[in-house]
């Protein structure tokens, strides 16, 4: 993938190269036409689809191609495109939706600034919704026959869009708030106080976070700052609904946050309406909370680490009087259903999120999650948790 500072180097080899010279497996230029948006609309989902099926990439729109020189072959962008608007086209016209990131670049040449798409490897293949499909071989997108996808599941199986890495220095997207609920969850969790106290820098560079100075998203989604993650990771949410009814609530908050601060914020409202019973016996006096805490943790822990972060919705808990309800995006994968959740081995969409925070001491990759939901309920007396 390539950053903005790599793009810009390659508009200064343009004094001597043609746009094409410069394209290769995960970048390419394209000029922008004038005389119809819906053109240039068009290419975008295209590319968009090639790119994703090819394993991410960028193209760089308002690059004139066969020319040499910067003056020459830099035409910018004209002023009043919005590219929230192709943002959005891509995402509709793409099956499974893509949410390619689109960047502006300032240059002195043309209109001035020029527009990049950066397209993340996903979870192919993709088509555009009308069916048609291609994907990035070399410097070319061409045509994804069904051989083509045959190949691609046998080569590569299941991608994972946590480990891909943010093409920003990691500062620039870092959140000293989630940071300190971090640490705070980690002594709770007894984590090492040697881990603890590390640095923030050395604290994510040893668990994998941080990659050549930057983040992976992964990483994003436990320490990453608000617009960052609305950057990078549009369709991660939290939500909390507290039920009068199947169809009325009289509390509703939620947002785009990383993971240790959504789960501040759904415990915070929780606590304020988890009734505490006190059982008496002999000099003891035991508290049992209805909902218990460890079954809470793990259950939102599981749904924030397994949900599928391409494609929109949250991570929603509906608080009724006589029940919770958590839901999130995505099926069961790899063979695991509500019949055998139980037992079934581990199996993650996100498998290097799920080592980020195994590696914070703050979930255990040894298919514990689920049975300490069970236990936590049954050695109370409370019903099972039910799955869908």
């Amino acid at each position: 993938m390539k950053s903005d500072e790599d793009i810009k180097k390659l508009f200064n080899l343009l004094e001597t190269h043609i746009a094409d010279d410069l394209e290769g497996q995960d970048i390419d230029f394209k000029e922008w036409v004038e005389k119809s948006i819906n053109d240039n609309v068009n290419k975008a989902v295209e590319m968009a689809v090639g790119m994703a099926n090819g394993g991410g990439g960028s193209v760089v729109f308002g690059i004139r191609d066969n020319v040499k020189g910067r003056e020459k072959a830099i035409q910018g962008i004209p002023r009043g495109i919005d590219e929230k608007l192709i943002q959005k086209a891509v995402y509709d016209r793409t099956d499974p939706h893509i949410t390619a990131i689109f960047d502006w670049i300032k240059v002195t040449e043309g209109y001035g600034r020029i527009l990049v798409m950066t397209v993340f490897p996903g979870m192919p293949p993709y088509t555009e919704t009308n069916g048609k499909a291609t994907i990035r071989k070399g410097k070319d997108c061409v045509p994804f026959t069904g051989s083509m996808r045959t190949e691609m599941f046998s080569a590569i199986g299941i991608s994972d869009f946590t480990a891909n890495v943010v093409q920003a220095s990691w500062k620039e997207c870092f959140s000293a708030v989630a940071m300190e609920r971090v640490r705070t969850m980690m002594s709770q969790e007894h984590a090492p106080d040697t881990l603890v106290r590390m640095s923030d820098e050395d604290l994510l560079r040893s668990i994998g976070a941080l990659k050549d100075g930057k983040l992976t998203i992964g990483g994003l989604l436990i320490v990453g700052n608000n617009d960052a993650i609305a950057k990078y990771v549009p369709n991660n949410r939290w939500d909390f609904r507290r039920m009068i009814s199947s169809t009325d609530y009289s509390l509703k908050d939620g947002y785009n946050a990383v993971i240790p601060v959504a789960l501040y914020e759904i415990e915070r409202y929780m606590n304020s309406e988890n009734e505490i019973t006190t059982i008496e016996v002999g000099f003891l006096h035991p508290e049992f909370a209805l909902y218990p805490k460890i079954a809470l943790r793990e259950a939102l822990l599981n749904a924030f680490v397994h949900r599928d972060y391409r494609i929109p919705g949250s991570v929603m808990l509906k608080h009724y009087k006589d029940r919770l309800i958590l839901t999130n995006p995505g099926n069961f994968i790899g063979g695991i259903s509500p019949d055998n959740i139980l037992h079934h081995p581990p199996s993650a969409r996100n498998s290097h999120l799920a080592d980020l925070l195994d590696r914070l001491k703050l979930v255990n990759r040894s298919n514990l999650g689920v049975p300490r939901i069970y236990k936590s309920l049954l050695i109370e007396g409370k019903e099972p948790p039910q799955y869908r």
